[in-house]
């Protein structure tokens, strides 16, 4: 995404089944993260690509236990470029930095990459022209078949502050095991009693056309029209249900 860009999402990658994905994350966060109500300052001077599921062969360690291989990561503006195959249909796939997992995950460092089947487009859902990522996106499959896709990213712990600057949740003391921040959607938190405060109606708190559209991602779509949701859990301690009340 655009430095600024206020539609900031979770990185999702889609790629078809069969393909070979090369990779190159270039590592421009600060070498410290400042001391907060949640953490201490915290190093964070290098970054890995840590991805689940797919076909590689690892020859260095990227944080998981690899023997006493080199560190495969990025220092500040460095590049990693990793190459790996998508050998089978693999729907949602998990990646991550290795190195300092418990820190950049509550920070939002964390995507999918979204494996289809072979021959299958991905076509945005607004001008249709083709897309290689994104959290949305209408998927025509090899035999004509069609469907509305939606990834949406669980972010237990995101360390956000309030306008005025104050932290939301924070723990004890910074870097306390409790569980910190507040919980999102694809970046995106809007409570309940924050929707009341525009309008103290509780009958009506999901409807946009009484409070607007939240923060939260709203799914678009037509009646009748199949739809296929991936759920990841990008910083998680727990476990989540999901429920759409009212679709089969």
């Amino acid at each position: 995404m655009e430095c600024g860009d206020i539609r900031s999402e979770p990185l999702v990658i889609r790629a078809n089944a069969g393909d070979c994905i090369e990779v190159r994350l270039t590592n421009f966060l600060p070498e410290r993260i400042e001391a907060s109500a949640f953490q201490m300052e915290t190093i964070t001077d290098i970054v890995s690509f840590h991805i689940h599921l797919v076909k590689f062969d690892t020859i260095v360690s990227d944080g998981a236990a690899n023997g006493w291989n080199n560190i495969a990561g990025a220092r500040q503006y460095e590049t990693l470029i990793e190459r790996f195959f998508a050998n089978e249909e693999l729907n949602t796939v998990f990646f991550h930095d290795h190195l300092y997992a418990n820190v950049h995950q509550q920070h939002g460092l964390f995507g999918a990459l979204i494996v289809e089947p072979a021959g299958a487009e991905f076509l945005d859902p607004e001008t249709w022209n083709p897309l290689k990522r994104g959290t949305r996106a209408v998927i025509r499959t090899a035999d004509g078949k069609m469907h509305r896709e939606f990834v949406l990213a669980v972010h237990d712990f995101a360390l956000l502050f309030d306008g005025e600057g104050k932290p939301l949740n924070p723990p004890e003391h910074p870097g306390s095991d409790d569980d910190p921040g507040v919980m999102g959607i694809n970046y995106r938190c809007e409570p309940m009693p924050e929707r009341l405060k525009i309008k103290n109606d509780p009958a009506h708190i999901f409807s946009s056309f009484c409070y607007g559209d939240p923060a939260t991602p709203v799914l678009e779509t037509y009646p009748g029209e199949p739809m296929v949701i991936r759920l990841l859990d990008g910083a998680h301690e727990e476990q989540h249900v999901f429920n759409i009340t009212g679709l089969p």
